[in-house]
């Protein structure tokens, strides 16, 4: 059905779990025309596996909500394992920020409203030091790709996205 829609599949959960991690592959790799959302980075996966995921699956996109807390603010998700990818001084991890810049494309930004406030979130995420051609792709144009959007002509005709879908 989602295929048929043209909508993508948010797939939510843990990369760590060997099970999930393999369903996931599996499901990628035999509907490569169909767009795959990967919810909060795989929950504890780390940039190798995503990089790895990203590297072998053009139709897997993946967001960074709730991987962007603050660190140590987390440990009541996971067994007190900490999820953020930002170290102490708010900045990337570099292993992440280098991941993000080779799959520019492919990361989305989310703030996981209402659990977290939004604008807050916004702030915080254009505080982390981008490349001015990088935040347009974060916060709506990857989005807007995973969507389909510009193959849904309700959305491509419209006065507030003539032109946004085009660049």
């Amino acid at each position: 059905a989602a295929a048929a829609g043209g909508a993508p599949v948010n797939v939510h959960t843990d990369l760590a779990i060997p099970e999930n991690l393999a369903g996931v592959e599996q499901a990628v790799s035999a509907h490569p025309k169909l767009q795959f959302v990967l919810a909060h980075l795989g929950w504890t996966a780390g940039p190798e596996l995503i990089g790895r995921l990203l590297d072998a699956h053009p139709n897997l996109h993946t967001d960074m909500s709730i991987r962007l807390d603050p660190p140590g603010s987390l440990p009541w998700r996971n067994n007190g394992r900490d999820l953020s990818i930002l170290r102490a001084d708010n900045s990337f991890q570099p292993e992440w920020r280098a991941l993000i810049e080779r799959h520019p494309d492919r990361f989305l930004f989310a703030s996981a409203y209402p659990l977290n406030a939004l604008k807050p979130q916004l702030e915080r995420f254009k505080a982390l030091g981008w490349k001015d051609e990088l935040l347009p792709k974060l916060f709506w144009r990857n989005a807007a790709n995973a969507l389909r959007l510009r193959e849904r002509s309700a959305f491509a005709a419209s006065a507030q996205w003539t032109g946004r879908l085009d660049d």
